[in-house]
């Protein structure tokens, strides 16, 4: 069975299910989506992945169709809006990073302020299975997107005026732009042959939850420790997302711990700026590594979310970057004019649009989280303090994280 698209996403997640959405709303193309896993109606009982999202990318979240369930997250100040699905999002307004030892203290921290910004937030945190249930409910109901699940992809080829997607169930695709939104391990990707650059950082990622004593839902804590960098992110007024970036073999050490010398080892991380936390959740785990796809477009193509690059976690950004591809390459799209539908001159634009933020962000990641370990690490802790006691600067700072 054979079915024409103008757009076919690879990859089922948040960032293909927003591109799908937006470029059906924005370009009013039709689209279709491929994704094995439909989303699982509750979420069981295992650790739950929580994202930090930007004002920016709850934004784009909200123009597919999305609406954060508190009060507390600003709507969209967008006029035309699609019937909206709801996620559950905690806003925060607060944030303080800080290095050394004991808790944060002038000279050693920066704290960023909403109200200082001019903003209504910094940023939400949300769980990740119920947002892209919400997106792929979102897809599932709107008239200009096909969702082909059930099947896998199996092949790609792309020929002069079309890319086909076969699927491992005898079915093809053929679409005008085929866009892989399919993850670090993208199968569009390899099967375009595009190689893919990845560097590990010798860490681990630890995400848990935990229950503090301490109200604290409008503040974010980050700290620096000499071998790794404690998130604090909060879920609610007394729950937080621990995500934990380790040496690997701490990272194993820890993994190892009942429940209590967990705990131990993560209040005296935390320093008490949320009071006692309490684990409440078993740990997720996995590497982390710093990677970029040779090219991120060519005819017909386009890569969008950790198809393209991935990045250390350290400031919550793997998302809000995908989000932002999504909402770049619908843009561009939307404007191409007499153009045909995957040129790759006009997706150069967006290419290199991306690949200048992209690479901006991921190589201030990079170079933050090299500052903060080692002989510099003092030299970093009073750089920080004194961005703290710079306004333009730490204004600058928060402009792009909140994008």
């Amino acid at each position: 069975m054979n079915a024409r698209f103008q757009a076919a996403v690879a990859g089922g997640g948040a960032v293909g299910l927003a591109c799908a959405l937006l470029l059906n709303r924005r370009c009013d193309w039709n689209v279709a989506l491929v994704e094995r896993s439909a989303p699982r109606e509750t979420e069981g009982e295992g650790p739950q992945r929580a994202l930090t999202l930007s004002p920016g990318a709850v934004e784009t979240l909200t123009e597919c169709g999305l609406s954060p369930g508190r009060e507390d997250v600003p709507p969209s100040t967008r006029t035309r809006r699609p019937r909206s699905q709801e996620f559950r999002a905690h806003a925060f307004s607060r944030m303080v990073v800080w290095r050394g030892e004991g808790g944060p203290a002038s000279g050693n921290s920066i704290t960023f302020d909403a109200a200082e910004l001019g903003a209504r937030m910094l940023g939400c945190v949300a769980h990740e299975a119920p947002l892209r249930r919400a997106l792929w409910n979102r897809a599932q109901e709107c008239k200009g997107i096909r969702v082909y699940s059930g099947a896998a992809l199996a092949s790609v080829r792309i020929d002069e005026d079309c890319g086909y997607l076969d699927l491992d169930n005898g079915e093809e695709i053929g679409a005008e732009l085929l866009i892989g939104a399919d993850g670090a391990q993208s199968k569009l990707r390899s099967a375009l042959g595009i190689e893919f650059r990845s560097t590990g950082y010798g860490q681990t990622g630890l995400v848990f939850e935990a229950d503090c004593s301490e109200p604290g839902g409008d503040t974010a804590w980050q700290r620096f420790e000499d071998d790794g960098v404690l998130a604090l992110l909060p879920l609610s007024e007394s729950r937080m997302s621990i995500v934990w970036s380790l040496p690997d073999e701490r990272a194993e050490r820890l993994k190892r711990l009942d429940d209590k010398g967990l705990g131990a080892e993560l209040n005296k991380a935390g320093a008490g700026v949320a009071g006692e936390l309490v684990p409440v959740t078993p740990i997720a785990s996995f590497p982390l590594r710093r990677g970029r796809a040779e090219q991120a477009c060519g005819e017909r193509y386009a890569l969008v979310g950790e198809a393209a690059r991935t990045v250390h976690p350290l400031a919550g950004q793997g998302l809000n970057l995908g989000l932002g591809d999504a909402e770049a390459l619908a843009r561009v799209c939307a404007g191409q004019g007499d153009a045909l539908i995957g040129d790759a001159r006009v997706l150069g634009r967006f290419a290199r649009e991306r690949a200048h933020y992209g690479e901006e962000m991921s190589f201030g990641i990079h170079a933050i989280n090299a500052a903060f370990e080692g002989a510099m690490a003092p030299l970093a802790a009073l750089g920080m303090g004194a961005v703290d006691r710079a306004p333009p600067l730490k204004r600058a700072l928060a402009a792009r994280a909140m994008r």
